[in-house]
């Protein structure tokens, strides 16, 4: 009961099929999941200012037994004047066996970015791999990179076989080919790849060696479109060294304190190597060291530190401290992060953020920027919680940023299995 007073308070058509689909569905020995959302915004990115409302609604229902499963995800907004409807997700899947056939629209994430498809996938499951063929008609969700286009077809591969071999013990595999013609009747192929692999060093100090490499090459271009590699070394249960390189293009919407401050590092396409040391004890204090050679494809490189510390203590009580410098030709970043997460109650928690930052800048006046966050959540029974969350930006040199927003959310889940973000 409580469930559709929820929906009905943002129900539309679609989502109205769909509870009549899936109802009468609720009787038999099946599981029923989703969540449904509810949040405003206050913030000054577009306007000053500037009023936004969304609304998600995200339901799934799945019989194993029967070998079916059906969902939908609708994403409802309105900022100021303008109002947006969503249908992310509306799809049904029936498995028989190793096979399974799913049609209608579904979230996929690849070299193309995060987009929706109209369309289905066939996938075959054999013993350690899955094979999977996919088409249809994509469409770009709002504020995620991704290459809208008129249709894409696909096919991927997955495997997972134990190869016994000097430092590679445990190897999974991925590879697809995926094609795709654009708004400008332009086609393209893209290739995509990936590694992870688990092993050990061998005598006599038998470290556990992860290995992981992935990435997309265009091949009408010739050119890798993103890269990533990584190798981690554990040297014992409580430290290990890593090292990483990562050819990207970074997101620019970052939502959080931190990442909005990271987000001036981003000069366009840009290639990081980064070398780690990570430290954690058993009185629950981790710390690490980093450093990193940034190359950017436009405007100028440099190299950079970083320095972390996070202490867990009893009751929920966390603290996270971290110190950042990077130097790009004659500017350079120096950045204070700190951040408190405690239980206040059984039913509530708070979390406070802040940082200082100070820009060097060889043309153009030097900024230095102080920020603050606040996110307080109570919740109000096992499946509902209410959050309020503040945001404040102060900078000498740029335009003052705000945010301050609320959300209700309510989770159910007959698998009992609730993961809550």
């Amino acid at each position: 009961m409580k469930l559709l007073l929820l929906v009905s308070a943002r129900c539309t058509p679609y989502l109205s099929l769909l509870l009549l689909f899936l109802l009468p569905l609720t009787v038999v020995e099946a599981e029923l999941y989703g969540r449904l959302d509810a949040s405003m915004q206050i913030d000054n990115q577009r306007a000053n200012p500037s009023f936004v409302q969304y609304g998600l609604a995200d339901i799934h229902f799945d019989d194993k037994q029967q070998g079916l499963r059906t969902g939908t995800t609708l994403l409802i907004r309105q900022r100021d004047e303008d109002n947006e409807q969503q249908l992310q997700q509306l799809y049904i899947e029936k498995s028989s066996g190793n096979t399974s056939l799913l049609v209608g629209r579904t979230e996929r994430a690849d070299g193309l970015g995060l987009y929706t498809l109209d369309g289905g996938n066939f996938k075959i499951r054999r013993d350690d791999a899955l094979i999977e063929l996919y088409g249809g008609k994509p469409s770009r969700i709002e504020g995620i990179s991704s290459t809208p286009a008129k249709w894409l077809y696909g096919g991927r591969i997955l495997l997972n076989h134990k190869p016994n071999w000097v430092l590679v013990n445990q190897l999974e595999s991925r590879f697809s080919l995926t094609r795709y013609q654009d708004q400008a009747d332009d086609s393209a192929t893209r290739f995509g790849f990936g590694l992870r692999s688990d092993g050990e060093t061998g005598a006599p100090h038998h470290d556990r060696l992860h290995l992981l490499l992935q990435g997309n090459y265009l091949i009408n271009e010739r050119r890798l479109e993103g890269l990533h590699a990584r190798v981690i070394t554990l040297l014992d249960k409580q430290s290990d060294i890593s090292f990483s390189y990562q050819r990207q293009r970074p997101d620019e919407q970052q939502p959080t304190l931190s990442g909005r401050f990271y987000n001036s590092y981003s000069r366009g396409e840009q290639s990081v190597t980064r070398l780690s040391y990570n430290q954690r004890q058993l009185n629950g204090i981790n710390w690490s060291l980093t450093g990193r050679n940034v190359f950017h494809a436009y405007g100028s490189s440099g190299a950079g530190a970083n320095g972390a510390l996070r202490w867990i203590e009893t009751k929920g009580l966390y603290w996270q401290a971290e110190v950042d410098w990077i130097a790009l030709g004659d500017e350079q970043i120096g950045t204070l992060y700190l951040r408190r997460t405690a239980q206040i109650t059984p039913l509530q928690k708070l979390a406070l953020s802040g940082v200082i930052q100070q820009q060097l800048q060889q043309y153009g006046d030097d900024n230095q920027a102080t920020g603050i966050e606040a996110k307080w959540e109570q919740r109000l029974d096992s499946e509902l919680r209410f959050s309020l969350s503040t945001l404040y930006l102060y900078n000498s040199d740029k335009r003052n940023e705000f945010r301050l927003a609320a959300r209700v959310s309510y989770r159910f889940d007959d698998r009992k299995r609730r993961v809550w973000q």
